[in-house]
């Protein structure tokens, strides 16, 4: 055979191979913690349990230099037997319509079991906001 033969198969043969490789890379779930349709209960029920609770919130809001922004003091308490390492509150601000203007994070670390403790939620730029939502996640980045 010619390299002129040889070389287009090699390069197929190439192709064919990466695109094997990223199907097979695409079917595979590489986060921690994201449950598909699929899942067993039994898979289910071994995941940690968080028990964070929120206990009350309220919300300041303060304008300077022409921008709103806006603080929720949440106070949450750990229900579970264990130390959490990491704690964050998230807050999405919506306006009447129900658009999103604005988001803001707070967060703190080593909350005991049994303890309580005041997270900070901070958004910045946020105007126009009727109601706000807050979700908790106890790993960063979640």
């Amino acid at each position: 055979m010619s390299k002129s033969t040889i070389y287009p198969i090699r390069r197929m043969m190439s192709i064919a191979a990466c695109t094997l490789l990223i199907m097979t890379l695409s079917a595979c779930d590489t986060q921690p913690g994201n449950k598909t349709t699929g899942e067993s209960e039994a898979a289910t029920a071994s995941a940690p349990i968080t028990k964070i609770e929120i206990l009350q919130h309220s919300e300041k809001k303060e304008t300077l230099a022409g921008s709103t922004y806006r603080t929720v003091h949440v106070q949450v308490q750990n229900n579970g037997s264990n130390l959490e390492d990491y704690v964050e509150i998230k807050a999405t601000w919506f306006d009447k319509d129900g658009k999103i203007v604005g988001t803001g994070m707070g967060n703190t670390t080593n909350l005991a079991s049994n303890a309580k403790r005041v997270i900070d939620v901070q958004g910045m730029d946020v105007d126009n906001a009727a109601r706000y939502e807050l979700e908790i996640a106890t790993t960063p980045f979640q």
